[in-house]
């Protein structure tokens, strides 16, 4: 199956030492996994019934609490980490099957948190655009693989050029490369509802006039990559290319971070 390509990559990428100690995407994602005390029901999260839904919903809420206290106690980005929350939702609901009504009542209450603690100083059109809420899960897992093939790039190249890995996993991470370029070309032409614009912007940005896919060719089997960047795109997604005003906020206050148990008093 094509997601053996992507699942096999990033296992290695797991298994890798120097990655997993970056402060990446994927650690970010390890610590929204990662929940800070004991669940309990809550006015935000009590509309969801679905069980998987629900623990989706209390993983967020009970680190959304501390969130800028843990942003800023490993030193990340406010703004990004705010971002890969939405995407890590996105991979949590492509795992699952939910009925349409049970989704509409998560995308509601993950708004609303968003909102409070990440996107409180931005308008609301623009915070809707950027939070995509499909309820095809395959267009949520396509956003997510390719923000995360974007965000991985730069580090699997370096391991492809340096001749440090084994030919099987230099062949993985040559086949991931070449999978997501299908990807993006798929999601350009099925981008129809504009639910892949933020994503085919970061790759349009990240690779149209540069030269940061010839190493496939003499790297990668003799690999040749060829992309054909739409013109039209640029209006297609115009609405996300402009940057909205955000209000001065203040988030240099102490950090204290809780300290983290794995219990909880629900039953799932």
């Amino acid at each position: 199956m094509a997601d053996d390509v992507v699942k096999s990559a990033l296992k290695l990428l797991e298994k890798d030492e120097i990655f997993e100690k970056k402060r990446s995407t994927n650690m970010l994602y390890n610590l929204l996994d990662y929940v800070l005390g004991s669940y309990y029901r809550t006015n935000t999260c009590r509309e969801i019934n679905y069980d998987k839904l629900i623990r989706i919903c209390f993983d967020f809420e009970k680190n959304i609490e501390s969130w800028d206290d843990i942003t800023k106690h490993f030193k990340y980005d406010h703004n990004k980490s705010c971002h890969a929350s939405i995407y890590w939702l996105y991979g949590k609901l492509s795992e699952t099957n939910p009925k349409h009504s049970e989704l509409f009542e998560l995308y509601t209450a993950f708004k609303t948190l968003l909102k409070k603690k990440c996107f409180d100083k931005i308008e609301d059109n623009f915070f809707y655009r950027k939070f995509v809420k499909s309820y095809d899960m395959k267009v949520l897992k396509n956003k997510k693989y390719l923000l995360d093939f974007l965000e991985y790039f730069d580090y699997i190249k370096t391991l492809i050029m340096s001749n440090t890995i084994g030919e099987g996993n230099k062949k993985t991470y040559c086949d991931y490369i070449k999978y997501m370029i299908d990807l993006y070309k798929k999601m350009q032409k099925e981008n129809g509802r504009k639910e892949y614009c933020a994503e085919l912007i970061d790759f349009e940005n990240k690779f149209k006039g540069k030269d940061e896919l010839d190493f496939m060719k003499t790297n990668c089997y003799g690999e040749t990559i060829n992309i054909l960047f739409n013109e039209n795109f640029k209006i297609t997604c115009s609405f996300l290319t402009e940057q909205p005003e955000i209000k001065p906020v203040n988030r240099n206050r102490e950090v204290t971070v809780k300290q983290k148990k794995n219990y909880c008093k629900c039953n799932f």
